[in-house]
């Protein structure tokens, strides 16, 4: 399979598992990341595999944006911080149009964009210790790319408190709320994940790529033209004079501005 930097690809019959490869930085995806992310989904798109299992390397599963890359972004103007917008949207997209079933298997911190990737999936199993935030009003962000796929799962008025909050919420709690389908235990984890994994690969390939498209029929919302509108949202609000505070200020260990006492 297709060798990349910052995720990695393993094969075992007709399953694929994914792994981010940033552990340093907890996962956080940069514009590389992004781009891998779709550049392997799309490739896995006309191969012979019917299932993904999405995961990640040592004991955070994604922290979001890797905020030291969108600083040095900050510099550029907007095509070219629209250009990443795009991408972002291109790898969440990406992943939720994927023919064949996706399952995330998350762990440690799940925030920020992290939160999209797991919405985004079909079924997410998480770890006892998995803590999940809506954080990017913190820095003066906001999480439009991935709102929708968030949105679908645990409805408009739980997504807004998550969001104006920032507030974390464990395994327990985003299970309740339907962000996670199951939460695991540390003992015998591996062995419900393989048992997922093998009731699924016992349903037809083209049943499975079938009931994957009649649930996407299922829902009124054009995908496609609303993922394009939040990209543009989120390229503004990083070119906001908030926006480059607040990330620049996470940075440098310090309270943004509007944090500040007199």
């Amino acid at each position: 399979m297709k060798k990349y930097s910052t995720i990695s690809l393993e094969k075992e019959s007709q399953l694929v598992t994914l792994r981010l490869n940033r552990p340093e930085v907890h996962n956080a995806f940069n514009e590389v990341m992004m781009e891998e992310l779709a550049d392997a989904l799309k490739n896995l798109q006309s191969s012979d595999i019917r299932l993904i299992v999405l995961s990640a390397v040592g004991p955070n599963f994604c922290s979001g944006a890797d905020l030291k890359w969108m600083k040095e972004g900050a510099a550029k103007e907007q095509v070219g911080i629209a250009l990443s917008s795009e991408v972002l949207r291109q790898m969440y997209s990406q992943f939720r149009s994927f023919t064949y079933p996706t399952i995330s298997r998350v762990c440690g911190k799940v925030f920020a964009g992290g939160v999209g990737l797991c919405a985004a999936s079909d079924i997410v199993y998480a770890a006892e210790d998995s803590v999940f935030s809506i954080s990017e009003a913190r820095v003066g962000l906001i999480p439009a790319v991935m709102s929708p796929f968030v949105v679908e799962r645990i409805g408009i008025a739980r997504f807004r408190e998550l969001v104006l909050t920032g507030r974390k919420f464990n395994a327990t709690e985003a299970l309740d709320m339907g962000l996670v389908d199951f939460v695991i235990p540390q003992n015998g984890a591996d062995e419900l994940f393989n048992e997922a994994i093998q009731n699924i690969l016992k349903g037809g390939p083209e049943a499975l790529a079938a009931s994957k498209a009649l649930c996407r029929s299922l829902t009124s919302f054009d995908w496609e033209l609303k993922s394009k509108e939040l990209a543009d949202m989120l390229t503004q609000r990083r070119m906001s004079h908030e926006g480059q505070e607040g990330v620049k200020a996470f940075l440098e260990k310090r309270p943004p501005i509007w944090r500040r006492t007199k």
